[in-house]
């Protein structure tokens, strides 16, 4: 008697997971974000293992491994971290956000707002990140934003101690993401970990109309 053939291999998976290469990394094993062969200083870290760490906001949070699911329950759904940070913006300039996209409701926002005692979270205090933007779905990324040249809010930063800061992810509503770490760090290097010059907003005058 003849020998069965071998089972085929089974498909590939359609989209599997994977991780964008960038500068800087997550190392499991030392649990901190990496960059040029060392680890980076860290305010503020959250690893969310089978844990929330006190995030909330409009979104569903589900509690797993690797990281906790949340899900945009509204259009422009928001994620905020605990309050009383006390983090001194001098010093710790760099925010690094490690996601996985699980599912998608454009547009992409990806915005990063911040209060402090003086001001709280808005239209006048938020950047967008200057690696990682966008990811694809079961792409996961690392969002870094420089918050030492922020969209809007100037040196507010660097000048001040951060109370909380909150994240934006998808404009629209319904989108999965799992989020994987979030760290407030020192800066190891400011002239290639930077933001690029914003375009400044042209007003009503620039453009000749009063």
């Amino acid at each position: 008697l003849k020998k069965p053939p071998p089972p085929a291999p089974a498909p590939p998976p359609a989209n599997p997971v994977r991780e964008r290469a960038e500068p800087i990394s997550w190392d499991e094993g030392f649990g901190a974000f990496w960059y040029n062969d060392r680890p980076l200083s860290a305010a503020r870290s959250w690893t969310f293992d089978r844990d929330a760490q006190g995030f909330s906001g409009s979104v569903t949070i589900s509690t797993g491994i690797n990281g906790v699911e949340i899900a945009n329950r509204l259009p422009d759904s928001l994620l905020r971290s605990p309050s009383g940070l006390g983090v001194d913006g001098s010093r710790f300039p760099l925010v690094l956000v490690r996601l996985t996209r699980l599912s998608e409701a454009p547009p992409w926002d990806g915005l990063l707002a911040w209060s402090t005692a003086g001001h709280p979270e808005g239209a006048s205090y938020y950047t967008k990140p200057f690696l990682g933007d966008a990811p694809q779905v079961n792409e996961t990324v690392i969002l870094a934003y420089d918050m030492s040249n922020p969209k809007k809010g100037g040196d507010d930063w660097v000048k001040s101690i951060i109370d909380q800061i909150r994240i934006d992810t998808d404009d629209g509503a319904g989108s999965r993401f799992r989020l994987r770490q979030i760290a407030i760090v020192e800066n190891p290097d400011p002239a290639k970990l930077k933001a690029p010059p914003w375009p400044v907003a042209k007003t009503a005058a620039a453009v000749g109309l009063r």
